[in-house]
């Protein structure tokens, strides 16, 4: 019951559910032969997990010293885990679970350390050493992460060496009577942890006295403890030798009758066997032994007639770079692990260490995080395992099989750019089939193969596949076990694009002009118009670290822009010159210590010298025309807002957009540019609008007809209505996408405070609706981008905080493109001040850290292609909380609140229907006030119907036993979603000016 008309009521409903924890996936999990399977769907769900150290002397969880026990735990979610392999030593908890953290401390002497613990996690020294591992458990829980408990030795310690008494059953560390003392007391403390998913028995079990005769009597003993205390959890099992060898089981399978919770679990590094022999013989040669003996000695577990899941639990490398193993090791290992699909958890997050090997606070060379655990210790790093990350192989899929053209020491994949392959990232690429040895390479769903053309040459894409250039085979001595499952592969690729090019327009949507795909836009502007005249931030990072974070933060594209000036007046001109002239020294100094380049450079070349940097990183660019005069935009008498105004000169702006095209043309990760931004003012109207619109369009597409053209309207990029009765009518719709922006100041924002939250929504979606959103509908149906929105990333901005959710949870409903203002945490010089920051940017005023530590997971949802125009698949919906950011994933008959990578499905036919779980019988039900909502089978009482019950038609409601009507809330202090009496949903009551935040819910239509 709402006065929301969306433009498409049956594409999505946006919902959010009662949930107690938040977690990556729906859980008990179990096995089923080689894969791991979420109970409730019996879809896989694949381990990609990292390792947390707390088992070492201090025996609490590494890095409380550096930072915030819940900003580590968002950095392991913000790097793509989904899960942690969180170590303890059994003394932990059956000699010292009541001792304190602060006890420990003291006794080691290095109250440094423990002074840095009080300043990041103020409660944790008073901590004993349980609760303070159970608080690292619950903040990962609470971003979406799901925990394997590792026990990785007995006495707390640095592990492991073959004489350190502390590795096989029976050593003098290793009382075999006490470790299945913990192993009880972890499996029934950590019971009902919603995140929790896994234990296993013993990390890297070694020495001179181990056997296959005693691993098989304690092994067996250690399963089945936690199985009986524990049934839904799943056994992590190790073999011998550090973890490397499970060949025994060949002829002597672990038969315990609950194979369905039995995963087994190897380790690898370039230092498994003899680390030298990558320096003395041939790569190829090593390469090929390592995969060997791995398939030998754990590997053979994925095939034959009863194959088992294998979970690679420690892998990694030195991500310092320069150890000359590591090198060649990675890309070795990474092409295999993709071939199979494996599980895994790289060692390690932990950037350094409270104490290690009679040090304090030694760093991890093997470590995600650098030592102030603040940046990526490898700045390639989420490139590097990003396929890895992905999900390769379902097996519940029905797709034909294809491939995935991977090259394994970048981590980058191909994609296809009209007849040229590029370099992008594993996100979304091309997809090819094989047929083996001596067959051609050939693009999915096309004529075209690769072909040799000639030394130092790229192959080209070409319908002669029968030719000797067209016939492609490895050579090597390396077989695969499974050689049909993946081709592995790397072509002659000389740039890097993330998306194939050139794009086009299809009715709504923009499409791969190669593969026909829909390309979805989720970008971020990044500030290069302003009077310096360089894009911001070079004071603060190098250039390419700026690049790879705008990646990491997982924007596939940039608005980057420019003032007409730039190109048609100072291109010439370098950058010293102009800091120079504004007096600003000391911002000078410090981008010639981060990009010593820079200074030297002229605009146009420190301009490309971006795009190219974005290009490298996968990035796309769309080059956005901000204003003539280099200043900050944008005010409505500024003179710099309409065509004929004292700085838009009409003519000096067609010369500025043909230079862009010319020079940028061929350039592989620029697919757009638009014709300016914002116009404005007092003299502005349709008819001047109309006639340099068309002649800005015509100049771009005459120059460069591969590009996108971006259309504005009036009013601040805010009003296009006039299109309704009057189309831009030029002949080539395939590349006009039309923009539009919307913040909450767009109007009158102080009505955020004055009238209800429910009121103020609704207005500003149909404003919005009928200025533009009007565009993805109707008869002729257009593309439309959001060039720009955006929130105070500093928090306490009333209208912010309620427009952010109210806008997200539209724009995920017609799931549309978008550019969020903005990347840059700070400015050169704006408006007279030197340095200020940006508080509407994605990253701080030092480029480190996110503004905004939740930045991230608010915009997951946003950032999936949620709709697919060429999609076979049903519709569903997405149960979405939009002031938080989390989806709803079932875990057996509970909803619990996890990170929208992954999430439940459900059906919902409208207003008075269930909801219902998609391939279940399962609906949700209301129970009663302060109750969360139930999933049950009985989908047609009153307590299973479910409406929208306000104008913003974000209350979702049920009626209770008692018939009171009960909306879903999440509860302000915790994860938890109750069922509570609805507030504000009158049409008719001006006075209530309750939040109603905790109670904004959609389903949101999906076929992907």
């Amino acid at each position: 019951i709402h006065t929301l008309e969306m433009m498409n009521p049956c594409v999505v409903l946006v919902w959010f559910l009662a949930i107690f924890t938040s977690c990556c996936n729906s859980m008990p999990l179990s096995v089923q032969k080689r894969w791991i399977i979420d109970d409730a769907t019996g879809e896989r769900v694949k381990l990609h997990c990292s390792h947390w150290v707390a088992h070492a002397k201090p025996m609490l969880a590494e890095g409380l010293d550096k930072l915030p026990m819940n900003v580590i735990a968002a950095n392991v979610a913000k790097a793509g885990f989904n899960c942690v392999r969180l170590s303890y030593a059994t003394y932990m908890f059956t000699r010292y679970a009541n001792n304190t953290v602060r006890d420990i401390f003291h006794s080691y002497d290095i109250p440094e350390i423990a002074t840095a613990i009080e300043k990041h996690n103020p409660s944790v020294l008073n901590m004993t050493h349980l609760q303070a591992y159970e608080a690292v458990v619950d903040a990962l829980g609470e971003h979406g992460v799901m925990v394997l408990i590792d026990n990785h030795l007995s006495l707390p310690d640095w592990c492991c060496a073959n004489g350190d008494q502390n590795g096989f059953f029976g050593d003098r560390h290793f009382n075999t009577t006490e470790w299945i003392q913990g192993l009880a007391f972890v499996a029934r403390h950590f019971k009902g942890k919603p995140n929790v998913f896994a234990m296993d028995l013993r990390n890297e079990l070694r020495g001179s006295r181990q056997n296959w005769n005693v691993w098989y009597k304690y092994v067996s003993e250690g399963v089945k403890t936690i199985h009986e205390i524990n049934p839904d959890l799943l056994i992590i099992v190790s073999g011998l030798s550090f973890d490397n060898d499970l060949s025994y089981l060949k002829t002597r399978p672990l038969d315990l009758n609950i194979a369905n919770k039995i995963v087994y679990e190897s380790h690898v590094y370039s230092f498994s066997g003899d680390t030298g022999r990558w320096h003395v013989q041939p790569t190829n040669w090593v390469c090929n032994a390592t995969i060997q003996l791995f398939i030998q000695q754990s590997g053979f577990l994925l095939s034959g007639k009863n194959p088992a899941p294998l979970f690679v639990s420690e892998f990694g490398y030195n991500m310092e770079g320069g150890n000359f193993a590591d090198e060649r090791y990675w890309p070795c290992i990474v092409s295999y692990f993709t071939s199979v699909d494996l599980e895994w958890s790289l060692w390690a997050f932990q950037g350094s260490y409270y104490f290690r090997q009679g040090k304090v606070g030694p760093g991890e060379t093997y470590g995600v995080m650098d030592s102030d655990w603040k940046e990526y210790r490898d700045p390639n790093f989420t490139q590097k395992i990003q396929l890895l990350q992905r999900m390769i192989q379902d097996p519940n899929s029905k797709a034909s099989k294809s491939h995935i053209l991977f090259h394994p020491s970048t981590g980058y994949c191909a994609h296809v750019n009209d007849k040229e392959v590029v370099m992008g990232d594993c996100k979304s690429n091309s997809l090819w089939s094989f047929e083996g040895d001596g067959s051609p390479i050939r693009l999915m769903n096309s004529a075209m193969c690769l072909k040799a053309v000639g030394e130092g040459l790229p192959p080209s894409l070409s319908q002669d596949c029968l030719s000797a250039q067209s016939s492609w085979k490895a050579i090597h001595t390396l077989e695969m076990m499974n050689p049909c499952v993946v081709l592995v592969w790397f072509l002659a690729i000389f740039t890097s694009c993330c998306n194939s090019m050139p794009l086009s327009v299809q009715k709504r949507w923009i499409i791969d002009d190669a593969t026909g795909e829909r390309v979805k836009l989720h970008c971020s502007h990044w500030v290069a118009h302003a009077k310096p005249m360089l894009a911001e931030g070079l004071d603060k990072l190098p250039m390419n670290v700026i690049a790879a974070n705008v990646a990491k933060a997982g924007f596939n594209c940039v608005r980057l822009s420019y003032a007409t000036y730039m190109f048609t007046r100072y291109a010439n001109n370098t950058v010293r010159d102009i800091f120079h002239s504004y007096d600003i020294p000391e911002i000078a100094t410090a981008i010639e210590k981060h990009n010593p380049s820079v200074l030297n450079m002229t605009h146009l070349q420190a301009y490309e010298a971006v795009v190219d940097a974005l290009g490298e990183h996968g990035v796309m660019v769309l080059i956005d025309n901000h204003l003539s005069l280099p200043d900050w935009c944008c005010a409505n008498g500024d003179q710099n807002g309409f065509f004929g105004d004292r700085h838009f000169n009409t003519t000096e702006w067609i010369q500025g957009l043909a230079f862009v095209a010319r020079h940028f043309k061929g350039k592989p990760n620029v697919f757009a540019m638009d014709l300016r931004n914002e116009l404005r003012g007092s003299r502005q109207n349709w008819n001047v609008w109309y006639k340099y619109v068309s002649e800005g369009v015509k100049t771009i597409h005459e120059i460069n007809p591969d590009l996108l053209i971006i259309v504005s309207g009036l009013s601040f990029d805010n009003d296009l209505s006039y299109l309704k009765t009057r189309p831009l009518d030029l002949n080539i719709a395939n590349k006009i996408v039309y923009e539009s922006h919307v913040y909450s100041f767009s109007g009158d924002t102080g009505r955020w405070h004055v009238q209800p939250t429910n009121w103020v929504c609704n207005a500003t979606i149909q404003l919005f609706i009928q200025q533009s959103g009007f565009l993805l509908s109707g008869k002729n149906p257009a593309p439309l981008f959001v060039s720009e929105f955006g929130y105070n990333m500093e928090g306490g901005n009333f209208a912010d905080e309620r427009y952010w959710p109210c806008i997200v949870s539209y724009f995920t409903s017609v799931d549309l493109e978008w550019s969020l203002w903005a990347f840059q945490g700070s400015y050169y010089f704006r408006q007279g001040k030197v340095g200020p920051g940006e508080t509407y940017g994605v990253m701080d005023s030092d480029w480190k850290e996110y503004r905004d530590p939740n930045f991230t997971q608010k915009i997951q949802l946003l950032q999936r292609m949620i709709q697919d125009p060429n999609s076979k698949a049903s519709k569903s919906h997405i149960l979405f909380h939009p002031s938080t950011g989390y989806c709803a994933h079932v875990n057996d008959k509970e909803v619990v609140m996890g990170d929208c990578k992954s999430n439940s499905l459900w059906s919902f036919e409208g207003d008075g229907s269930p909801i219902r779980l998609m391939n279940s019988a399962m609906c949700l039900k209301a129970v009663g006030e302060g109750l969360p909502p139930s999933l049950s089978q009985d989908c047609l009482s009153a307590q299973s119907s479910w409406k929208a019950v306000s104008m913003s038609g974000l209350h979702l409601a049920s009626f209770a036993k008692d018939g009171e009507l009960l909306c879903l809330e999440k509860d302000s202090n915790s994860t938890k979603i109750v069922t509570k009496k609805c507030i504000c949903i009158g049409d008719d009551d001006p006075s209530c000016l309750d939040d109603p935040l905790n109670q904004w819910f959609r389903l949101v239509p999906t076929n992907v």
